[in-house]
């Protein structure tokens, strides 16, 4: 019997040691005290790291009392401390019982100026959104407008993972896709598609965001390429087809290419440039020698229905930088000019401008060393 003890025990927790504090912890529960009790009184404590200790070793405590720990929470959303608002929204209680008493918590702490606040409080509505959907719902497609990147991502995730329960919610998701915030217009948009939403807007959002996140990947991927890829002369050179085309991904997308060898995806041409106009930095020039592209690289994603299936093109420059323009459906016949050559002419944007820095060229025996001397194969 240990309780004489239990002042000696609680007078531990105050130790600046993480072994102690545990150990007089894990005592006390054996024990039998209200050990989320005993913490609380350390919560309140001025010195952030004790308090926030205490806070933290919560989390390991049964939920046994769900009205009192959103209370405790709630309570710890006005610290002044951001570590501490983070730490206390997890202790949350959930499921079928502590949802409905934690639920107005949770929508105190997604209006919270902390990002990680926010964030732990949508990683919690993601766990239990579906016992009260009613509530869980609008606070998960408010994330979707939130300008914290991960906050948003995980509200489009729990949207979809809802399924049929996110549909009365339809309505508020499309006024999304007018939102100033461009992951808000491409989350929603998203979550309406997985729905089997048939909106336009939604589709040419999804395909704008997907088109320009393969733009952005095409760089360095190609440079990859080339510096894995020789002729038996020894010439590194870079892929004329688009990269999804190779590898083990060539399976998938065969059936999306064209007679031109070109990629349909989500609505878009992708197009490998082999050539350079007078706009370019440099002048006119011809990438390809021998038959292999090994002077330079470049990518088109062209809308296949501009103004329908997109309304952006998208260009990945051979130094990595990254142009957009508008384009329309008057602008279909373009396609056969632009698609002859890299051309950064006045009506492409600039997106996206690399750090330039010296890169150092690759010796031809590198990836393709000499063969070895006969002695040099003795053992």
């Amino acid at each position: 019997d240990a309780r004489p003890a239990e002042a000696k025990v609680r007078a531990l927790l105050l130790r600046d040691n993480d072994l102690v504090f545990n150990a007089a912890a894990r005592t006390l529960s054996i024990m039998g005290v209200n050990v989320f009790s005993a913490l609380a009184k350390h919560a309140e404590n001025p010195n952030p790291a004790i308090a926030l200790r205490a806070i933290t070793a919560m989390n390991t405590l049964p939920k046994k009392e769900p009205g009192m720990i959103a209370d405790f929470v709630s309570k710890q959303l006005k610290n002044e401390v951001p570590e501490i608002r983070a730490a206390a929204v997890v202790l949350l209680p959930g499921g079928e019982a502590g949802t409905p008493l934690s639920m107005p918590v949770i929508a105190n702490a997604m209006k919270d100026p902390y990002y990680q606040v926010r964030v732990n409080a949508v990683v919690w509505l993601f766990d239990n959104a579906p016992f009260a959907p009613d509530a869980g719902l609008p606070l998960l497609v408010a994330g979707l407008n939130d300008n914290y990147g991960p906050v948003s991502t995980v509200s489009r995730n729990s949207l979809i993972y809802l399924g049929d329960k996110t549909r009365p919610m339809i309505p508020e998701l499309q006024k999304l896709l007018s939102s100033p915030l461009a992951t808000a217009r491409n989350n929603a948009a998203s979550v309406l598609i997985a729905l089997g939403v048939e909106d336009a807007l939604a589709r040419v959002i999804h395909n704008e965001a997907g088109i320009a996140a393969e733009v952005e990947l095409y760089h360095d991927e190609q440079e990859k390429f080339f510096e894995e890829h020789f002729t038996h002369e020894n010439v590194h050179h870079f892929s004329t087809a688009a990269l999804p085309l190779l590898g083990p991904a060539a399976k998938e997308h065969t059936k999306d290419v064209d007679a031109d060898g070109n990629l349909n995806m989500l609505g878009y041409k992708m197009i490998v440039l082999t050539r350079q106009s007078a706009h370019a930095d440099g002048g006119e020039k011809d990438w390809m020698a021998n038959g292999v592209l090994s002077h330079g690289h470049a990518l088109l994603a062209w809308p296949a229905q501009p103004g329908v299936t997109g309304r952006l093109a998208y260009m990945s420059g051979p130094d990595g930088a990254l142009y957009e323009r508008a384009v329309s459906g008057h602008d279909a016949a373009l396609l056969d000019g632009i698609a002859r050559a890299f051309d950064p002419a006045p009506e492409w944007k600039k997106t996206f401008t690399p750090i330039k820095g010296v890169k150092p060229a690759i010796p031809h025996s590198y990836f393709k060393p000499a063969s070895p001397v006969a002695d040099e194969l003795e053992f």
